[in-house]
């Protein structure tokens, strides 16, 4: 079966007459594609309607022009080197040869091109026929598909370093590494905001387009907010894609910063991926968050457990020694011998309570208790309320606070003061802490009270968590205006199962 022959094949000069100007024009016209016949001078000779139409030109425009004008004007000297060295050495150039080609439409816009050229001989000499295909459109879908699979590459490969629990710097560094190869970047940073000032936390790429980065990002804290596309200096530019942090996580506010020397226009899909992205960091965040809090219970748990065992195990023991020694007294006659054995019952006494402050300082670790963590929530929603609450603790018994109860309060804590910064308009808030037979948190505003609110899921959730425990949620309204927030639940007893 013969091979269908590309425009430039049909075009291969033929030994016979030479074809006049009305010739080369009817020729043209009979072709599939869009054509240009170019002089060797590079002046167009004939155009045929599928080139007018495709580069937006009316008929006639363009002879006598030369073709630089349908080439883009950074890429016209190079142009005339090639067109130059065509001519020099006149062959069949076929579709599909690999080259970036791109022309310039009248209105500016450029359009991607695949060219076949072909010698021609006519009244004019030598011509060359250009035949035109816009691929555009197909080298779009190609870029799309591309950046596509490289972005499922790069989820699976982020996320399986996440399900591994390595360090958040290798997470963050992975994201930044995918984030300049598929935007055809020179690097890539995550930048932070923290209270210690702004920072980097993971970068991948260039050294000096990293630099720059690190030059600018005190002077440009809208890269940070991922609000900016800036200039850096040094022939690079930045954008940024805003992160967003989680609540609890120690990073206030973050953005994937990608920097480059030239952006490409065209070339569609890049934003969503990258977008994807600072996603997958989301991520890595939130679990970074959740494995550090997770760790602090398990710490927490694990000081508990040791007081706990110190507690009921060794200083009972000690006690019961001492009590034994005591009752042995009043049986030695021997001088010396009740001095020594009075001299060891003092001794297991000091060991006792030093063992008693050992417990105080486990139950008391920084981090943990439910003091601290009160004091954390507390620090964390001055921010949002722009004044930091009144804390106050008090407490009438030497009764523990449950872990589970501990963690519940803090939620609960959180959950009220948020409502309060969005809904209430305080200019005041205070918080009361009681430990007794039951935990108290009580949150106190003078704002503009309870009313009717629309939405009652905070409030469902903290009266769900009290609840679970055994307790229950009061809501009133406060002495002066506002709202009283009162949670409570039950401590149990010592010894006894719930």
């Amino acid at each position: 079966m013969a091979r269908h022959a590309e425009p430039a094949e049909q075009l291969r000069p033929a030994r016979g007459p030479k074809l006049d100007g009305e010739e080369l024009a009817s020729f043209l016209s009979l072709m599939p594609d869009a054509a240009i016949a170019v002089d060797g001078d590079g002046k167009v000779v004939a155009v045929n309607e599928l080139a007018q139409a495709m580069f937006g030109y009316p008929a006639g425009a363009l002879e006598g022009k030369p073709i630089e004008v349908l080439v883009p004007a950074r890429l016209r000297h190079s142009h005339r080197r090639q067109r130059a060295a065509f001519s020099a050495d006149p062959h069949v150039r076929y579709m599909g040869s690999g080259l970036d080609l791109r022309g310039r439409k009248s209105d500016g816009t450029e359009i991607l091109l695949d060219i076949s050229l072909a010698p021609l001989q006519s009244d004019e000499g030598l011509v060359v026929v250009a035949a035109l295909r816009d691929i555009t459109e197909r080298k779009a879908t190609e870029a799309r598909l591309r950046l596509q699979a490289g972005s499922q590459a790069a989820s699976a490969q982020i996320r399986l370093e996440l399900l591994s629990e390595g360090p958040l710097e290798t997470s963050l560094g992975l994201v930044c590494r995918w984030a300049s190869e598929l935007a055809g970047a020179s690097a890539a940073a995550i930048v932070s905001a923290q209270a210690s000032g702004t920072g980097v936390l993971a970068s991948a790429g260039d050294k000096e387009a990293l630099a720059a980065l690190a030059e600018n990002l005190g002077d440009k804290p809208s890269l940070v907010s991922g609000t900016d596309e800036a200039e850096l200096g040094r022939g690079f530019m930045a954008r940024s894609l805003p992160i967003a942090c989680p609540k609890e996580a120690e990073v206030r506010q973050a953005a994937l910063v990608v920097i480059g020397e030239d952006w490409p226009d065209g070339e569609p899909g890049r934003t969503e991926v990258l977008e994807s992205l600072a996603g997958q960091a989301v991520l890595a965040l939130e679990l970074a968050t959740v494995r550090a809090e997770r760790d602090r219970m398990a710490i927490a748990a694990e000081r508990e457990r040791i007081a706990r065992d110190l507690h009921d195990l060794v200083i009972q023991r000690l006690f019961g020694a001492g009590l034994r020694l005591q009752g042995a007294l009043a049986l030695i006659s021997n001088p010396t011998a009740s001095t020594r054995v009075s001299s060891t019952v003092s001794e297991l006494d000091a060991t006792i309570r030093e063992i008693r402050e050992a417990i105080f300082s486990l139950e008391a670790a920084p981090g943990t208790g439910l003091e601290s963590r009160v004091h954390q929530v507390v620090a964390r929603a001055g921010e949002a309320l722009g004044f930091e609450p009144a804390v106050s603790f008090h407490r009438t018994t030497s009764r523990d606070v449950p872990l589970e109860a501990e963690l519940e309060a803090a939620t609960v804590l959180r959950e009220a003061l948020s409502n309060v910064a969005r809904h209430a308009r305080a200019s005041k808030v205070e918080v009361h802490v009681e430990v007794g037979s039951e935990l108290a948190v009580r949150v106190i505003d003078d704002g503009v009270g309870i009313g009717e609110p629309k939405r009652l899921s905070g409030i469902a959730n903290a009266r769900a968590r009290a609840a679970l425990l055994g307790g229950r949620l009061d809501l009133s309204k406060a002495d002066g205006g506002g709202t009283c927030f009162e949670w409570r639940v039950p401590l149990r007893q010592p010894g006894k199962e719930q």
